[in-house]
């Protein structure tokens, strides 16, 4: 790695500026500054683990993982959820993922994190599975229909836990607008494309842990977008899968175990529930 330098990321604007400039570049779109603050700034629970390779001043490879909070089995666990992966065009081929990668998994072992959670494309899934032994669970549910989306988060092992700052915090995306609906004992949260397509984002148990300072009215729904794992509930709904054509890319949900238990946790996917809202798809 001669003339570049692989080092932790701090967070400053100063860095999120630098990154700006990177993933612009790498993505083709903007990342406000804003966002990009809010993302690895803000987060209750904790501040992104960033691995950075730098050149003559330059970030020219970023990693990141996000701070979460697992519910297995009914126990919380630290983790951290595998988000941002750029690398300046010119300087592909060099293995700069896998080496920011194990800095990124090494720094989060340190901050406690024992799982690395993640959604990627199949281009990123083999080198998670090459390199580091993920476990991949298969691509998202992608499905579009009509009418209530229903089911029980309580039956499943494995889930994203969300409190009441975690999840005022999450629905505070400056890139989004989300509604934010109450009916019965649930939070339901959604999201636009096109103005006419509901994009379902995720629903939550309302209780003590969980509240919302402001509803919206209930409003008619022509056409529903739904992402994730976990709903199995399909046969008797007006929903159908997403045609492959209509995807910009398969998605994966990938996990891995970074603990040093010599036990290593393996998940079934029948018993995961992974909502849109547990990753940042758009």
């Amino acid at each position: 790695m001669k003339n570049f330098e692989c080092i932790l990321g701090n967070t400053t604007d100063n860095e999120i500026e630098k990154l700006q400039l990177l993933l612009k570049k790498v993505f083709k779109k903007d990342f406000k500054f804003d966002y990009l603050k809010w993302l690895y700034a803000k987060n209750p629970n904790g501040k992104a683990i960033i691995s950075n390779i730098t050149s003559k001043g330059n970030v020219v490879g970023h990693y990141a993982v996000i701070p979460t909070l697992l519910s297995i089995d009914n126990k919380k666990y630290r983790a951290a959820l595998s988000l941002n992966t750029a690398v300046d065009n010119k300087f592909r081929g060099r293995g700069f993922f896998k080496i920011m990668a194990e800095k990124a998994y090494e720094e989060s072992r340190k901050h406690g994190i024992d799982f690395i959670i993640g959604v990627a494309n199949q281009q990123s899934t083999n080198l998670f599975l090459k390199y580091f032994n993920f476990q991949n669970l298969g691509q998202l549910d992608v499905k579009f229909g009509v009418g209530k989306i229903n089911y029980s988060e309580n039956n499943k092992k494995f889930k994203v836990f969300w409190n009441n700052e975690t999840l005022n915090w999450r629905i505070r995306n400056p890139k989004f607008e989300y509604k934010v609906y109450s009916k019965k004992n649930k939070i339901i949260i959604t999201n636009k494309l096109y103005k006419f397509i509901n994009i379902y984002m995720g629903q939550f148990n309302k209780g003590n842990s969980i509240k919302i300072d402001k509803y919206e009215k209930n409003d008619i729904n022509f056409l529903n977008l739904y992402i994730g794992v976990g709903n199995n509930n399909w046969k008797k709904s007006l929903y159908f899968d997403l045609p492959n054509f209509l995807k910009p890319s398969p998605l994966n949900l990938i996990f891995k175990d970074i603990s040093k238990k010599q036990n290593k946790l393996i998940l079934k996917r029948d018993e995961v529930l992974f909502q849109l809202m547990d990753f940042d798809a758009f």
